[in-house]
């Protein structure tokens, strides 16, 4: 049984990723998430059923279009496994529970969240820089403050969602006041307000010194990489990494059991 459940919950993972990418791209560019059929980006002929399975397609295809032959993108077979394995590890923690349901969304969001605002800072052709679709942190605030009214913990979601948008908040509204610059992207106040939300008032600090220190070694890469200084970073993957590596590991952290309600 438990052979099962853990493939159940990887295959799971595969197919929301599957879906995934197809929010990422279509999503910020206004494009039918629904109606449309996927289609190869290089010559436009529709994908077969068949030939659209999550991972698996792209490991029988070699990697290429069936139809035109063009590389496909290690993205998306990337965005399956990397949800796939986020799920399992997600299961593996907290078992077959309710609460195991709450972080599968909890984590879905986020990393809709971190692959949009990456695609779409690559994508110079259309974005000047990373975008996040207001519409998840939205839904993911919605889904946390009903998962703590459940929980009896509504006040301190409530509270958890303001302080995240806060924390950022600030700091962003005096940055451009000296600096007359946005230093941060209004998407990234209200996907750490989701990240609370559902996190708790405890997480903060923690998720805001993982962000800031992983922002400061990407952004080094970045740089050195670009040789621009002014280089625009998403910054929603190391809120993201922040988030979900807290609740893994957010027994280990709280070692003072702060308890703000």
């Amino acid at each position: 049984m438990e052979i099962l459940n853990i493939v159940t919950f990887f295959i799971l993972g595969l197919l929301f990723g599957s879906f995934m990418n197809v929010l990422v791209y279509r999503v910020p560019r206004d494009q039918g998430v629904v109606i449309k059929r996927s289609h190869c980006p290089n010559c436009g002929n529709l994908i077969k059923w068949y030939q659209n399975v999550p991972l698996f397609s792209y490991l029988a295809l070699g990697g290429k279009c069936a139809s035109c032959g063009k590389k496909i993108s290690l993205r998306y077979p990337l965005i399956e496994l990397i949800t796939g394995l986020l799920f399992l590890a997600v299961y593996l923690k907290f078992g077959f529970e309710w609460v195991t349901l709450k972080y599968l969304i909890f984590v879905f969001v986020c990393l809709v969240c971190a692959f949009t605002d990456i695609d779409t800072a690559l994508d110079k052709n259309n974005f000047e820089t990373g975008v996040i679709p207001m519409v998840y942190p939205f839904l993911g605030v919605i889904c946390a403050l009903g998962f703590a009214i459940y929980e009896g913990r509504f006040t301190e979601s409530l509270a958890a969602a303001a302080a995240g948008f806060l924390v950022l908040f600030i700091p962003a509204v005096i940055y451009f006041a000296i600096r007359k610059i946005e230093g941060m992207g209004e998407g990234d106040f209200y996907l750490f307000a989701m990240i609370g939300a559902f996190t708790g008032l405890e997480s903060i600090p923690f998720i805001l010194t993982v962000s800031a220190f992983s922002g400061v070694i990407v952004g080094i890469i970045a740089i050195t990489v670009t040789k621009d200084k002014r280089y625009p970073l998403p910054f929603a993957p190391m809120l993201c990494f922040g988030g979900i590596g807290y609740i893994f590991f957010d027994k280990y952290l709280n070692i003072y059991n702060i308890n703000f309600f």
